[in-house]
């Protein structure tokens, strides 16, 4: 899958741009802090549209101009917006653009996104991004920690700074948050989430539920090796069967005794106990 972001203003409303191509899904995302729009398109739909806004050209590559839209959005190529619809509901306008010397337009159709899917690519990123940061400071606070013991060692072993202007005193987590006066920013939730800081954490985060997602080679070795394992073990029980059926079984025939025979047996019986008395 490939990802391209940045920022367009319509009607002076700043929005963050994502551009996802995958397989046979291409998708068009328009979002800020309190509204998120949608385009999906199929591959199939995508150069079919591409055709209808270009009619004048025949040999229209879609590819090509998926490309250019990027690269206009990138800034890379200047373009030309006109607004046609800006309601709650949709987002309807024209992108023109030149490329070599070729006019191009494009049609973007957006409609509002649902609850779930702001909070699947909003959302959910915003607070992905927090759990990272807060992580980030329970990381630094343990670094300071530990270059406090460090210090103190060297206090221990005699050694005196040169420049007292740079002693600080023991950082305590607990006093600091105690003593912590939080400061807001000027900027505005929009200015804060479509900041540079904010995307490289989303892109971060982005990065990590992927290798997450994906298998590693040290995961695709262990599957492998117990797929082998699994293999010989069902081998061996199969040899197993094979040498049990091959064995001769022996067949037990049971005789029924006659009350004749019984009494012959007990006379034999009794007979030989006179004969041990003599």
């Amino acid at each position: 899958m490939t990802e391209n972001k940045n920022q367009i203003t319509l009607n002076k409303t700043n929005y963050s741009v994502i551009i996802t191509n995958e397989e046979n899904d291409i998708k068009f995302l328009l979002y800020n802090a309190r509204v998120l729009f949608i385009e999906e398109l199929t591959t199939k739909d995508f150069e079919n549209k591409a055709r209808l806004c270009n009619p004048e050209l025949e040999d229209l590559d879609s590819d090509s101009l998926l490309d250019e839209i990027v690269q206009t959005f990138c800034g890379l190529v200047d373009s030309k917006t006109d607004l046609l619809v800006d309601s709650d509901e949709e987002l309807i306008f024209n992108f023109k653009f030149d490329s070599d010397g070729i006019p191009l337009s494009w049609k973007f159709e957006f409609r509002k996104g649902s609850q779930q899917e702001f909070y699947d690519y909003v959302t959910s990123k915003i607070l992905n991004v927090v759990d990272l940061l807060l992580g980030d400071r329970e990381q630094l606070f343990k670094i300071i920690h530990d270059k406090d013991l460090e210090l103190a060692e060297y206090k221990k072993s005699g050694l005196k700074l040169s420049r007292r202007d740079l002693a600080t005193n023991e950082f305590v987590p607990g006093k600091y948050r105690a003593n912590y006066t939080a400061k807001l920013s000027s900027r505005t939730c929009d200015n804060i989430l479509m900041s540079e800081e904010v995307q490289t954490y989303i892109d971060t985060v982005q990065t990590l539920e992927k290798s997450l997602k994906e298998p590693t080679l040290q995961h695709i070795d262990q599957q492998e090796k117990r797929t082998k394992k699994s293999k010989l073990i069902e081998e061996k029980m199969n040899m197993q069967k094979e040498l049990v059926s091959q064995t001769p079984s022996t067949n037990i025939v049971k005789r029924k005794i006659s009350k004749d025979e019984i009494l012959k047996a007990n006379k034999k019986a009794a007979l030989s106990k006179k004969l041990q008395r003599l």
